[in-house]
């Protein structure tokens, strides 16, 4: 990424918040995508430019409305088939797709369309260790509070709670910690 890209990271849970927060600071121009509204209020609440809920309007529809041929950059944060694929379609010509979401299912696509596009497609499991110390040390100078991404504390006797909480996630819920004393 480069100061001036449009990026559309898709997932507003905290890995795309950081991964927005992270964009915003290399100067690009941030859009953030996700199914609930709550999560994009987040997104918003971080520095987000625009936010669409997928739910309602399609990534593909999204890009034409705000772009002119598709994003600079996109940045799956989700692990799902079809947010990868929704990637594809929102991203410009010779584009790049980072995927940091961690899928676990099958993603069936006429890979043609990488070639056509002249995608490049990342992926990346972890950060380097200057990519940690870059977001701590926006949250040590207080540029960057993580503390609103935490939407539930939850006792380790309750644990059980706070993952049923995230099971049926209205939205309200980002981040949710479990304390052991």
């Amino acid at each position: 990424m480069k100061p001036g890209d449009k990026v559309l990271v898709v997932g507003a849970g905290p890995i795309g918040l950081f991964a927005l927060i992270s964009a915003k600071r290399l100067g690009a121009e941030v859009h953030s995508a996700d199914l609930l509204d709550g999560r994009l209020d987040k997104a918003k609440a971080f520095g987000a430019d625009g936010v669409v809920n997928t739910s309602r309007e399609s990534l593909t529809d999204y890009a034409a409305r705000m772009t002119e041929g598709g994003f600079d950059v996109c940045v799956e944060a989700c692990g799902a088939p079809q947010t990868f694929l929704g990637c594809i379609d929102a991203c410009a010509f010779a584009g790049n797709i980072i995927l940091i979401g961690n899928g676990k299912r099958n993603t069936t696509f006429l890979h043609s369309i990488l070639l056509k596009k002249e995608l490049n497609v990342f992926g990346s499991r972890n950060s380097l260790p200057d990519d940690f110390r870059t977001l701590i040390g926006l949250m040590a100078e207080g540029s960057v509070d993580p503390l609103p991404m935490v939407s539930a504390v939850y006792p380790a006797e309750r644990c059980p709670e706070a993952f049923e909480a995230l099971t049926h996630n209205d939205g309200s819920l980002a981040k949710v910690l479990v304390r052991f004393s």
